[in-house]
């Protein structure tokens, strides 16, 4: 058979050059499976599953996907019949525009890390060296539509066509599986878990293979099912699980008779076209939706899944997320979430939760309408206590000690009391027991008794009959009371909306904490008492604190990040949860106890996950497992703060690329990058790879030129990282994974980047420059030593004429330096000449040196940074001031030759204007400025308005004469000036832009 033809394509090779160096490198890469996030189990009652549905309305460029797979370098890779997409966790890229890439139905990746693409009607291709191998018809493929791929132990890669099996071999081969069984049938697919390979065809027929030779086959006419997809049980080598065209999956004894042992009815479901089993279930995609098996075989479908049709493909990555594909609603990513969204689970409408209840397995929520309960399936119970609370504004739900659940309303029901027999009793301001009804909380206290905080005051409760009120009378100067607690010493606390908070003993008068004791709030909307420690934490409308019950001491978190809370709970491990307007905020005992001046914490938002966020002043509940049920804004959910912080993923760090000068530059596991030293822009691609719910922080600094850590954040919020004129030299890109709470490097990947010098930033170039100045006054110098004789003259003019070749190639070398301004030193110094010349005062050899002297007028540019001298955009006001200082610096070089002190003089002074306002002394009238620097200043000004440059092109005659006649006598020398136009009018000097406007 044939080698199959190789294409090769700049992105192509770029592409696959990145992908498979990375795939060399992939047990460096990937780590172990204790490095990822919770997997997707649908069983799980401490976690929930998260769906993400990507089409074209959300990221994917399609609303149809065919295959999905993951390369070792973490990418995932979706095919689409417009052409193959990568995803890195922000977005999905068209990666290869290669015409034979088109129309993709299926992805495989092999042992080596190669990815295979199959294609519907262009054959199979797999990516090796620098570009794409291609295998159809042609090479002897049976069919140009290729239905799938599987790799034997012997690392055969088989293909399935629509007309039969071919394989590749490890020299990359192409032979045909030969077996009249398979010859011209229609393969549907091909799987393997390990063992031998499965696939079936399109009309039913199933067959096992192995060592290159079929070696059981089964038709549809033998069993009493027709089999629409097959995969091998990855725990038992001689079982199979079967998909039907109808709605069942059988669990089989291939290997022993084809004996069922489980049949399980998937029913709505139908069409079971994949199969995968993870450690927590056997998933299922179907032409009608995405449904699970249960340990027992039992069939679900999990709620809310946003994916119900033409569902082809299922594929578990290596977080253990699971990615459905569907051809008619695109690509849908399962995720195994912290947060069980109850609203969801229970389709219950949304709606404001203002408190939570879990007791006895069900869960009691309380919001604006009313009370809903759940049962532990999640499934709604209507009982006559949601009819008494049937549209009852429910503030608070809470449980004493005897198992009477105490209901707050704002309502004409008040306070409502469900008993553990089932009876309902309710207080309220008619009955004369509570002072209104808008009835904020209630808190058991110690001995059984229960205070209640409402509009207008307390009331304590004992056997359910108020026995204590307290009012004004008993020295509370707000009675707006939001929360209420029990001091260590059985002193009744009470937080009011206004006027601060309250101690109160028990029959006797309040004493009031206020701004004068520490607050910064007066509003304090809930007192949370903490056993453990022996204190309450105070949330006030502005920050977060705590009351030391004994001492008395309030202290003000002033170093905690947020100030707009709403409730907190410890998780048991040494943690605080504070639950706030923006998100959950997680952070260490020690540093929130301390108020530690750099406090750290993790950060929980919905870009993580949550549902919703917590609903402002409600009451949220956490049980002794550590479930949290929180009152949402848009409904209820829960976590498990005692495991949701510890199984976090750990990100795979990928700098797949850098960008130079806009040609993207692939670097697979390359870990050092050259650039040349024309790179005015450097864009370097960097991620913290990962796919779940996880929004890790990261940092990155680009040693040799950030002084410090360039970006730190979550990984969503990073821009493109990019730098501009990067002087030449070496670099260290390090990007960095940091762990959510200590801040602390948990990973990192470098890169080093070196960037060619240019020919100013190279040692030998300003070696050349000094000994051509070493030289120039080497000869000048010998040239003043022999004036006093007529034969030395001789020798004296040949000097100046070589002196005069080297000042040419000093003009030369600060001209390419100004790329934008190229020959303006000659034309400024021919200007000068002629000026010289026109004002008929100078001797011959004194226009020479006046013309010298103007090819050197700008020799200090030759110090100004590149990224300043040739930057295409106007400068800003620090830029301006460096590019003013050329002409201090050339003054500065050129005055070190001595025995020709005039040629320092046009350089230091021809930005001097009469008028005083030119720099850099700000030299004003002839007597103060030199004279050669006024002539220059005219032929200067000319040729700046006469030539194009970057920001505009050259000026209309007519605009530069009327400036030459308008700064004539005021910023330029007038004898000069008029020369000048006198050479303008006999025409030795013309314009650029001739026109007249």
């Amino acid at each position: 058979m044939q080698i199959g033809k190789i294409i090769k394509k700049r992105s192509a090779a770029a592409l696959i050059l990145f992908v498979l160096i990375a795939a060399l490198f992939a047990p460096a890469l990937l780590p172990g499976p204790e490095a990822y996030a919770k997997a997707v189990d649908p069983e799980d009652p401490y976690y929930g599953i998260a769906s993400e549905l990507y089409d074209i309305e959300n990221g994917l460029p399609t609303s149809e996907a065919n295959a999905v797979a993951q390369t070792p370098d973490g990418f995932i890779w979706v095919g689409c019949y417009s052409g193959l997409y990568r995803y890195d966790s922000r977005g999905f890229v068209k990666e290869v525009s290669d015409p034979g890439l088109t129309a993709i139905v299926n992805l495989f990746v092999d042992s080596k890390g190669r990815l295979w693409v199959g294609t519907n009607d262009n054959g199979a291709a797999f990516t090796e060296g620098e570009g794409f191998t291609f295998f159809d018809h042609n090479d002897g493929l049976l069919s140009d539509t290729v239905k799938d791929f599987e790799e034997d132990e012997n690392g055969n890669i088989l293909i399935a066509t629509t007309e039969g099996i071919a394989f590749i071999d490890r020299e990359n081969t192409l032979h045909r599986l030969e077996d009249p069984r398979i010859d011209t049938e229609y393969i549907q697919e091909l799987r393997r878990e390990g063992g031998d390979i499965y696939g079936t065809t399109i009309d039913g027929e199933f067959f096992s293979i192995r060592d290159l030779s079929i070696r059981a086959f089964h038709t549809d006419t033998e069993y009493d099912f027709e089999a629409n997809c097959i995969y091998p049980d990855p725990d038992d080598p001689d079982l199979v699980y079967i998909g039907t065209r109808g709605s069942e999956v059988l669990h089989v004894d291939f290997e022993h008779g084809m004996k069922i042992l489980q049949r399980s009815d998937v029913a709505p479901l139908s069409a079971v076209n994949a199969i995968l089993k993870t450690e927590k279930a056997v998933f299922l995609a179907t032409g009608s939706g995405i449904g699970y098996l249960d340990r027992e075989g039992v069939s679900h479908i999990p709620a809310g899944i946003p994916m119900n049709s033409s569902v082809y493909h299922v594929f578990e990555d290596k977080e253990g997320n699971l990615w459905f594909t569907s051809t008619r609603q695109g690509l849908l990513k399962l995720m195994g979430d912290p947060y069980i969204d109850i609203a969801k689970k229970a389709s219950l409408e949304g709606s404001v939760v203002n408190s939570m209840l879990y007791s006895g397995d069900v869960i009691y929520i309380g919001t604006d309408d009313g009370l809903t309960v759940l049962d532990k399936d999640y499934r709604k119970v209507e009982n006559d206590l949601t009819a008494f609370l049937a549209g009852c504004r429910i503030r608070s739900i809470k449980k004493d000690s005897k198992g009477n659940k105490w209901f707050s309303t704002f309502s004409e029901k008040g306070l409502v009391i469900s008993r553990a027999d089932g009876s309902i009793t309710n207080y309220g301001a008619s009955d004369g027991v509570l002072p209104t009804n808008r009835v904020r909380t209630s808190f058991e206290l110690s001995d059984g008794c229960v205070a209640v905080s409402a509009s207008g005051g307390l009331t304590v409760f004992k056997d359910e009959k108020p026995v204590e009120f307290y009012d004004e009378s008993s020295g509370l100067t707000n009675i707006e009371l939001l929360t209420v607690s029990e001091a260590s010493n059985g002193d009744l606390l009470a937080g009011s909306d206004g006027g601060g908070m309250y101690r109160i003993p028990r029959g006797g008068k309040a004493e009031v904490i206020d701004r004068d004791d520490g607050l910064t709030s007066e509003v304090i909307l809930r007192l949370k008492r903490d056993e453990k420690k022996k204190l309450h934490w105070i949330i006030s409308s502005n920050s977060l604190g705590y009351y030391e019950d004994e001492t008395g001491k309030v202290t003000i978190l002033d170093h905690f990040p947020y100030s707009n809370n709403f409730d907190i709970f410890p998780d048991g491990k040494g943690r605080y949860w504070i639950l706030a307007s923006d998100g959950i905020y997680v952070v260490p005992e020690e540093d929130l106890i301390s108020n530690a001046e750099d406090m750290r914490y993790a950060f929980y938002d919905l870009k993580n996950g949550m549902p919703a966020i917590t609903t402002a002043n409600s009451r949220n509940f956490l049980n002794e497992d550590g479930m949290l049920y929180i009152s949402g804004s848009t409904g209820p959910f829960a976590i498990n703060i005692r495991k949701a912080a510890d199984e976090r993923g750990k990100p795979l760090i990928a700098i797949p690329s850098v960008t130079v000068n806009g040609e993207e530059k692939y670097l697979g596991a390359q870990s050092d990058v050259v650039i040349p030293s024309d790179t005015k822009r450097l864009i370097i691609d960097a991620y913290a790879l990962t796919y779940g719910l996880d929004d890790p922080e990261v940092s990155y600094r680009l040693e040799g030129f950030d002084d410090d850590t360039a970006y730190t954040g979550s990984m969503s919020d990073l821009e493109a990282i990019s730098y501009t004129n990067l002087d030449g030299g070496d670099y260290y890109f390090t990007f960095s994974v940091l762990d959510p709470m200590t801040k602390a490097t948990v990973d990192t990947g470098r890169l080093h980047i070196e960037k060619r010098k240019s020919i100013f930033e190279q040692e030998g170039f300003w070696i050349a420059v000094a000994a051509l100045a070493g030289g120039v006054i080497f000869y000048l110098a010998r040239l003043a030593d022999k004036k006093k004789t007529e034969a030395l003259m001789k020798e004296a003019k040949e000097k100046r004429e070589l002196i005069n070749q080297i000042v040419s190639a000093f003009a030369k070398c600060i001209d390419s330096k100004d790329r934008y301004t190229n020959g303006h030193s000659f034309r400024v110094a021919q200007y000068t000449k002629m000026i010289a010349e026109k004002m008929d005062r100078f001797t011959e050899d004194e226009i020479q040196d006046y013309y010298n002297i103007g090819l050197l007028h700008d020799i200090g540019k030759i110090s100004i940074p590149d990224m300043v001298l040739n930057k295409p955009e106007a400068l800003n006001d620090e830029e301006f001031e460096i590019m003013k200082s050329h002409a201090e610096r050339g003054f500065d070089i050129l005055s070190e030759i001595r025995i020709m002190p005039d040629l320092a003089l046009g350089a230091g002074y021809h930005h001097e204007y009469l008028d005083g306002k030119g720099y850099p002394k700000g030299l004003k009238g002839m007597d103060e400025i030199p004279l050669v620097a006024q002539i220059i200043a005219v032929a200067d000004a000319f040729d700046a308005m006469n030539t194009d440059r970057v920001y505009r092109k050259a000026l209309p005659k007519s605009v530069i004469l009327s400036e030459l006649k308008k700064d004539r006598g005021t910023r330029l020398n007038a004898e000069a000036t008029d020369a000048f136009l006198e050479l303008i009018e006999e025409g030795k000097i013309g314009f650029l832009n001739k026109s007249e406007d």
